[in-house]
C-alpha cells in the first residue's frame, strides 16, 4: 500500500518541493482553504449540531474543506452517544476521527503554528497576503 499523500503545505515546509520541482507542478493548481469551518449546517438536528460543536472544539484546525465529513461524523457521533450504532457506524466515526486527526494517536500528526497569523496561512506560503 503507498503512503499516504502529504499536504502541500507540508511539503513546502520541509523543502521537498525544491528538491524535486516535478511534485510541486503536479499540484500547481490544487484547491486552497478558503475559510474556518463555520457553524454546524442547519439541516442537522439539535443534537447533531452539538457534536459539531464538540468535534470542532477538539480539532481546531479543521477549516470549511472539511465540513462534509464534520457533518458525517456529527450524525455518527450522535448514533454512538444513543447507542444506536452497528459495528460499521461505530468503524466509520473512528475513520472520521482519525481523518480530522481527533485520536490521541492522530492528534500528533497535525502541527499548528503556536501564533498562526489571521487569514489564510496557505496564501502566506505562496508569498501573497492572507
Amino acid at each position: 500500500m503507498p503512503a499516504p499523500r502529504k499536504p502541500s503545505a507540508l511539503h513546502v515546509l520541509s523543502g521537498a518541493f525544491k528538491h524535486n520541482p516535478k511534485r510541486a507542478q503536479a499540484r500547481e493548481n490544487e484547491p486552497a482553504p478558503v475559510g474556518p469551518i463555520g457553524d454546524a449546517p442547519k439541516r442537522l438536528r439539535v443534537k447533531q449540531r452539538h457534536a459539531w460543536a464538540e468535534h470542532v472544539a477538539m480539532a481546531p484546525w479543521v477549516t470549511a474543506s472539511h465540513r462534509g465529513i464534520m457533518e458525517l461524523t456529527s450524525r455518527l457521533a450522535v448514533l454512538v452517544w444513543e447507542d444506536k450504532a452497528d459495528g460499521g457506524d461505530k468503524r466509520l466515526y473512528s475513520q472520521c476521527l482519525t481523518k480530522l486527526g481527533i485520536t490521541p494517536a492522530d492528534n500528533s500528526r497535525v502541527q499548528v503554528a503556536k501564533n498562526a497569523p489571521a487569514g489564510n496561512e496557505f496564501q502566506l506560503l505562496k508569498g501573497g497576503r492572507a
